[in-house]
Formats: C-alpha cells, sequence, structure tokens
C-alpha cells in the first residue's frame, strides 16, 4: 500500500501527517532516520522562534523600566567603597510605572526601609547602601551584597549603555537558550518513548514487523509532533497545582505513545498486505 505522504512534502504537510494520517508512518520507515532527525530540529526551531518572540516582549518590557529607573535625575554613579554604595538623601526615590502595581524601583540611603517593600509587584528593584535587590512576579527576590564586590566606580552614562548592550545578548540568548532546552527535551523525551514502547508493545517483536531500532525512532520523532506543540503552549499557561501538571505530561506521553502504536501498527497491517483502516477510523484503531 502507498503511503498518502511523499518524501517531497514539505515540513508543514508532515506535521499534520505526523498526527492524523497511519499511512504516513510507512512512509517514514522508508526513509532515513537523518530526515526525521531534520524535522524535530525544523520543529524546534519554529517552537522556540515562537517562544522566544514571546518572551522577548517580556524581555523588553523588563529593560524598558530599568532604562526609565536609570534615567531619572536621582539615580546615582555607582560606586562602591569598603562593600558599600555611595548614596546621599539626594539620591532618594520611589518610581511607579504601569498600573495594577506593575513595577516599583526604590533607592534608599538610610535604613528605613528594605527589600520586602517590593512585594505585591510584579517588578520591582530595591537598592540601599548594602546591596541591590530585584524581584521578579512570583519568585523571590534575588539579593546581591555589594559586600561581594570589590571596590569599583561605574558612571551612570556607562551604565546606561551597559544596559543597551545587556538587552541585546539577552535576546540572543533566549533564543538560543529556549532552542536547545526545546531539543534537549525533544530528543530526552523520544527516549523514554522508545523505552515506553518497547516495553508495553509486544507487536514491536513480531517478525513480520522487522523494524530496525532507527525506524521505531523515525516513527517516535514524528509521533511526538503533537505533544511538544501542546507542551510548549501550556510553558505560557500558570498551572501552580502540581497534580495537573503531572496528568498533563501523562496525558502527552499517552497520546504520543497512541500516535506511534497506531503508526507501527499501519506499518504492520502494510507488510503483511492487509488493508489500512480509513483516516476517520485511526483513533479506534
Amino acid at each position: 500500500m502507498q503511503a498518502n505522504i511523499s518524501p517531497k512534502h514539505n515540513f508543514f504537510q508532515r506535521f499534520l501527517a505526523s498526527f492524523v494520517s497511519p499511512a504516513f508512518y510507512i512512509q517514514a520507515i522508508r526513509e532515513p532516520l537523518a530526515k526525521a532527525i531534520r524535522y524535530a530540529l525544523v520543529l524546534s526551531a519554529i517552537l522556540s522562534l515562537i517562544g522566544g518572540l514571546y518572551l522577548s516582549l517580556e524581555i523588553k518590557q523588563t529593560f524598558a523600566y530599568m532604562n526609565a529607573f536609570i534615567s531619572d535625575p536621582r539615580f546615582p554613579d555607582f560606586v562602591i567603597v569598603d562593600g558599600r554604595l555611595q548614596l546621599t538623601a539626594d539620591n532618594d526615590m520611589e518610581l511607579k510605572i504601569g498600573g495594577n502595581r506593575e513595577f516599583i524601583a526604590i533607592i534608599d540611603s538610610s535604613d528605613d526601609r528594605n527589600y520586602t517593600h517590593l512585594n505585591g509587584h510584579r517588578y520591582g528593584i530595591f537598592v540601599n547602601r548594602d546591596y541591590v535587590a530585584f524581584k521578579k512576579m512570583n519568585s523571590e527576590s534575588f539579593v546581591l551584597k555589594f559586600s561581594q564586590l570589590s571596590n569599583f566606580r561605574l558612571l551612570k552614562t556607562s551604565f546606561q549603555k551597559a544596559i543597551g548592550t545587556s538587552e541585546v545578548i539577552s535576546y540572543v540568548f533566549t533564543f538560543a537558550f529556549y532552542f536547545l532546552r526545546l531539543l534537549f527535551q525533544y530528543f530526552f523525551k523520544a527516549l523514554i518513548v522508545y523505552a515506553l514502547l518497547s516495553f508495553t508493545f509486544p507487536v514491536l517483536r513480531a517478525k513480520e514487523l522487522n523494524l530496525k531500532s532507527s525506524q521505531i525512532f523515525s516513527v517516535i520523532l514524528y509521533a511526538m509532533s503533537f505533544a511538544t506543540l501542546a507542551s510548549e503552549l501550556f510553558n505560557f499557561i500558570s498551572i501552580s497545582n502540581q497534580w495537573i501538571l503531572s496528568l498533563i505530561v501523562i496525558f502527552f506521553y499517552m497520546v504520543t505513545l497512541r500516535i506511534a502504536r497506531t503508526g507501527i501498527l499501519a506499518i504492520l497491517l502494510d507488510k503483511i498486505g492487509d488493508k489500512l483502516p480509513d483516516s476517520d477510523d485511526w483513533y479506534d484503531f
């Protein structure tokens, strides 16, 4: 039986066929593993681009807040002597930007306040003579003590240039890290699915199937398309309940196993000359 997906068909046709067409997997095992690996690389790159763009908007907003803070006339040159930042009362400030307690920046030359004043804000920076603290959304404040640093002097203008350079580097790092993380997870999860499939699917040992390990791995790389897309979408949904997260992860693995099993059964039927089910019935296959 001929598969309905030609080797010449593009990435998006393969993506759709990977979870709606059992016959696609008959074609997949006739191709080298390198083609499935290239598919996984392209899918990871596309999802990384989308996810990176989303995170870049957050980075852009964060640096916009930082620039507004540093541009304030009260912001000092950064001069650290003997583990303490040189501040005067003229530097004291409290800057709030955005509605709904979005961002707050505080410089306090006295000991009257501390970084707990950032609580309740999505983003915040607190600076006094002894430390600087950063707050981001629901995470704990990160505190950097000046006693951990050597004596140095950084002019405000130099600080502004450094922030501009850091913003550019952050965008590059975000896309690169996102891609490498997603790619590592893709292949690591593929190995887990391979192990689960080997232990739970007796059909793999059928003499008529006669598949190489590389062919089975190709099937798995394609079968993971839906779960990989769905899991990345869930990364942008805030779910704090660990039980729900665990159930979602289990569900993604079950979907991947189901698609892989269906594809392998289609391959087996093709090898023994039996008839494939209609596309509409493949989930019952």
